[in-house]
């Protein structure tokens, strides 16, 4: 089988139509499915209280202190994405189609 991704030597260097990969740190993924199951728990003992977790582990207001804790560590991965999708959508001159005289 034949490698064609190289043959127009474009060797490390992208293309116009090639975007950069997507990465998430896993750190930030552990961090995020961590609060989803928080949030996940803190919701399920909101509707039915004591189902998932014994009777040593409730103190009041516990299930909402679960759903806002869930929704914290859930909060660095969407800053993340949302820091990455601010980075690409910066134009720069040969992107910008209107050119503006200074005033």
């Amino acid at each position: 089988m034949v490698d064609w991704s190289n043959a127009n030597g474009n060797q490390g260097k992208e293309t116009m139509n090639q975007k950069p990969r997507f990465s998430m740190p896993p750190g930030l993924l552990l961090l995020d499915f961590i609060g989803a199951l928080s949030a996940a728990f803190g919701i399920v003992e909101t509707t039915n209280p004591g189902t998932l977790l014994s009777a040593h582990w409730i103190f009041p207001f516990y299930n909402w202190v679960l759903i806002i804790i869930g929704a914290l560590l859930m909060l660095p991965l969407v800053l993340h994405m949302v820091a990455i999708a601010r980075g690409q959508n910066q134009p720069n001159e040969r992107q910008d189609p209107v050119r503006r005289s200074k005033r």
